[in-house]
């Protein structure tokens, strides 16, 4: 599986979570998806997500990428590049503050609106020199953000012609607002099965979503 997530909490106001999707299938990339998550697990001796702050303080998302990019563009070894999307949610305030590096633009959904989150920045692994910016968002109650990897965007319908897309993705979800989060994520894995038909999806499917209380 070259697909990777996580979620947890970097101090007592602030919860970090991640994806990230490995260019390319098998064990080369399941490898490199392990390594990257290494990095981003703040319970990690390798870990990128820590500072030289004070206890309880962490490096902000776009340094994390850019540590990211730094540990596997400078080394040759390192064939194959993936996307990521690392956000921080100020629990106290709903304030997300995230960095993205070529993932697919995450959908929130705040009240009528549907917004495509900005998602600019190279994969992680290409250019040793790639820059990467923090961008924040005000979440509200009631908000929903959905992270998802490329093989759900991408997924083949069964006549292999056409792929799922965002605009099917946004729709589905916009009939799922009364519904629990848990159920939406399933309705959209059953979504994508009933697209692919008799044929499984050709790569990994991911999926992370956050509500706010």
């Amino acid at each position: 599986a070259g697909d990777s997530l996580g979620v947890f909490v970097l101090n007592e106001r602030h919860i970090g979570f991640y994806i990230l999707a490995v260019s390319g299938h098998g064990l080369a990339a399941a490898l490199l998806s392990v390594a990257a998550s290494h990095f981003l697990s703040p319970y990690s001796d390798l870990s990128f997500l820590r500072d030289s702050g004070p206890r309880g303080s962490f490096a902000q998302p776009a340094e994390v990428a850019g540590r990211l990019n730094l540990q596997f563009a400078s080394h040759p070894e390192f064939t194959q590049f993936f996307t990521l999307f690392y956000g921080v949610l100020n629990t106290a305030t709903h304030e997300l503050v995230y960095a993205s590096a070529g993932h697919p633009a995450p959908l929130l959904f705040s009240g009528e609106k549907q917004v495509l989150l900005d998602s600019t920045g190279l994969p992680v692994g290409i250019d040793v020199d790639a820059a990467y910016e923090n961008h924040s968002v005000q979440l509200r109650p009631k908000d929903r953000l959905y992270l998802y990897s490329d093989g759900v965007s991408e997924a083949k319908s069964a006549d292999d012609r056409d792929l799922y897309g965002v605009e099917r993705l946004t729709e589905l979800l916009g009939t799922l607002r009364t519904a629990s989060l848990n159920e939406s994520l399933d309705r959209i894995e059953r979504s994508v099965d009933e697209w692919c038909g008799s044929d499984a999806p050709d790569d990994d499917i991911s999926l992370l979503a956050v509500e706010i209380a």
